[in-house]
């Protein structure tokens, strides 16, 4: 079963944003537009005269990008050279001038909600948009890009335009035209491999097109609408940045793994999209490639990437294997990393532990993966005192990522809970012999007073999964008495699970945990040696009818996303399962 969670987080919402696409090199005092003057807006009204429309339109562009502001934008629209634009991009021809077009209504789209409701009212974005068809203008992409961010619908009524693909396409092509020239001695000097062969392209009109397509891609394939519906075109977009990646280019290959997390996050659990998917070879490879060569300050949409690649189909997540994940993924396991990293890390190592058996097997086997899933089992900002059986605040107690080590926790019980539910028998004996503190980090957790129901659940769930697991292990032991007894229950209890459940399900008055606490209860008891305790009559210390055991399905694969990534459907399911 695949379960989706929306998270909306900070870096999310710091992508979401525009950009404005201002002059490369700072003008001189002579070169700057402080003003717009009156001759060159005339000239852009009435002029018939291809130079000096050029030119007036680039004065216009540079009266933007030399300080751009809501108030330079607002002069601009209080022209009303609106006819005007969408004239000049219908012209055939005058490549240069709608270039500079294109790169107004860029600066244009930077704007306000209001300013750029304009743009779409007018004809403008229609125009662009023809425009872009019609020519290899691809600054007209970054601005649609632009109008993109501001609206789920926007980006529907693009996508409804088949213009996720017509961009894709573009990109590939553009891709294709650089291909041609390195394997052509002519431009040797300009197009190079580097040498693990990745592409460096040191013409800078060539670069400066790659980066804007694929900006403007990665933008525009953002979610918040029926994304489901439009998989086709996802699937072109896949392509291309998996193409991009290749590219020797910080900027180029982290737009790409935007691109490439947005689109899985699009098509998250569609099975149509992964069944028509034909993955470059090159794509994992390479991913890897980036997570042991690059600075951490810069990985975290190549994290955010391989953490959505490993929601989708086993042979996928097979294939991250095969390129050596593990060795390259433990490094942002350690508690010392920044916790964006280190939440994408530990959300892999949950989905590859929803995997078959030998994919657990290489989880549970690694002893750089596993010793940092233990060393996540704690309170965020408190210390255990064992003596006394309670936490204590710590240093770290008053640090402002607090909420995120919270969630980090959380994604550590569901590697505990993934692997004890799909893990062989070998595997779960394997942890619990290597691990031998496991049960005893869990029952610290359920000591902690202000738990939330959320993670007790989890907590909760995990141990009862250890204890019908570990269950008919007991019972192949040769018994001292005549019930089989088993170990693993047997330390719960020492470790005070019972009083402390039984505390948190009156604090928490969750009829949930409730339920779960009742049946760990029943199952510790069964197997562990308390002739005086009936565990079908301790239900009642719960408030609950007496059944039996029958555990809740796993939860498996998970993908977080943010308030506009992946299908509209999925996210509104997510909302609505969100645990306040």
């Amino acid at each position: 079963m695949a379960v989706n969670e929306f998270e909306p987080d900070e870096i999310f919402g710091e992508l979401n944003r525009k950009f404005a696409n201002v002059s490369l090199e700072p003008p001189s005092f002579d070169d700057a537009y402080k003003e717009i003057t009156f001759s060159d807006v005339k000239t852009i009204e009435c002029s018939s005269d291809y130079q000096a429309c050029y030119n007036a339109m680039k004065n216009l562009r540079r009266y933007l990008t030399q300080d751009i502001s809501l108030s330079r934008i607002q002069n601009v629209f209080d022209l009303q050279i609106e006819d005007r634009i969408i004239a000049i991009l219908h012209e055939p021809g005058y490549d240069e001038l709608k270039y500079e077009t294109a790169w107004t209504i860029t600066n244009l789209a930077y704007g306000t909600t209001e300013q750029t409701k304009i743009l779409i009212d007018t004809g403008i974005i229609d125009a662009l948009i023809r425009c872009f068809r019609t020519s290899e203008n691809y600054r007209s992409a970054w601005a649609l890009a632009n109008v993109s961010i501001e609206s789920p619908n926007y980006r529907e009524s693009m996508a409804q335009e088949n213009l996720i693909g017509d961009i894709a396409q573009a990109l590939i092509q553009k891709c294709d035209i650089i291909y041609n020239k390195l394997n052509s001695a002519i431009h040797s000097d300009q197009y190079t491999k580097s040498d693990k062969g990745y592409i460096i392209v040191a013409n800078k009109a060539d670069r400066d097109d790659i980066k804007d397509l694929t900006w403007s891609l990665a933008n525009i394939c953002r979610g918040g609408f029926k994304t489901a519906e439009h998989w086709e075109q996802y699937l072109h977009a896949f392509e291309a940045f998996s193409r991009c990646i290749t590219f020797e280019n910080q900027e180029i290959w982290s737009e790409s793994c935007w691109g490439l997390s947005r689109v899985l996050s699009n098509m998250y659990n569609y099975e149509p999209f992964f069944d028509s998917l034909n993955l470059n070879p090159l794509l994992c490879p390479r991913l890897i490639n980036l997570l042991s060569n690059q600075e951490m300050s810069v990985l975290l949409p190549v994290l955010q990437t391989v953490s959505n690649f490993s929601s989708g189909p086993n042979e996928y997540i097979q294939i991250l294997l095969d390129a050596d994940l593990l060795t390259n993924l433990w490094w942002y396991m350690t508690p010392d990393k920044q916790h964006q990293l280190r939440r994408n890390a530990i959300l892999t190592i949950s989905n590859l532990a929803a995997g078959n058996e030998q994919i657990v097997r290489e989880v549970v086997y690694n002893d750089q993966i596993m010793p940092n899933i233990m060393a996540h089992i704690v309170i965020p900002g408190h210390v255990y005192q064992s003596d006394e059986c309670r936490w204590v605040p710590s240093s770290r107690s008053i640090l402002p990522d607090e909420k995120d080590e919270w969630r980090i926790l959380k994604e550590v019980l569901f590697v505990l809970s993934n692997i004890t539910t799909l893990g062989s028998d070998d595997s779960i004996c394997a942890l619990l012999r290597t691990y031998g503190t496991l049960i005893k980090s869990l029952s610290a957790l359920l000591q902690f007073h202000k738990l939330t129901s959320s993670l007790c659940l989890k907590v909760v769930d995990v141990l009862l999964r250890i204890v019908d697991r570990t269950n008919h292990i007991s019972e192949l032991t040769p018994p001292v008495t005549p019930t089989p007894r088993n170990p693993y229950a047997e330390e719960m209890v020492r470790e005070g699970v019972i009083p402390a459940l039984v505390y948190l399900c009156r604090e928490l008055q969750s009829n949930e945990l409730n339920e779960q606490s009742e049946l760990l209860q029943m199952a510790i008891m069964c197997k562990s040696p308390h002739p005086s305790t009936n565990p079908l009559d301790s239900a009642s210390t719960f408030g609950l009818s007496r059944h039996g055991i029958q555990l809740p399905k796993p939860n498996v694969r998970r993908i977080v996303r943010g308030y506009e990534d992946g299908d509209v459907r999925f996210i509104e399911d997510a909302i609505n399962s969100i645990q306040l």
